[in-house]
């Protein structure tokens, strides 16, 4: 699933996930990208929104609360 998504993301925005010289330093092990995934690609319907954002293992696939709720507690853990 993670190269599916990549392929899917530099597809449609020419964005390359593995190269992330443009993304500020701030989001690279979190959020990248928030995007709607077609349904027949990633058969999730109760998560039509989904973010993918980078960590140390790779891209992790969540739902937008839970990636907010991450995003939360790591900027917590940064004051």
């Amino acid at each position: 699933m993670r190269e599916e998504l990549l392929e899917y993301i530099f597809k449609h925005t020419g964005e390359d996930c593995l190269s992330d010289l443009r993304i500020p330093a701030i989001f690279r092990m979190h959020i990248v990208f928030v995007m709607k995934i077609n349904d027949d690609m990633f058969p999730v319907s109760e998560w039509n929104q989904l973010i993918a954002y980078i960590c140390k293992d790779g891209i992790e696939v969540c739902s937008v609360d839970e990636a907010k709720e991450k995003l939360y507690r790591w900027s917590l853990g940064r004051k």
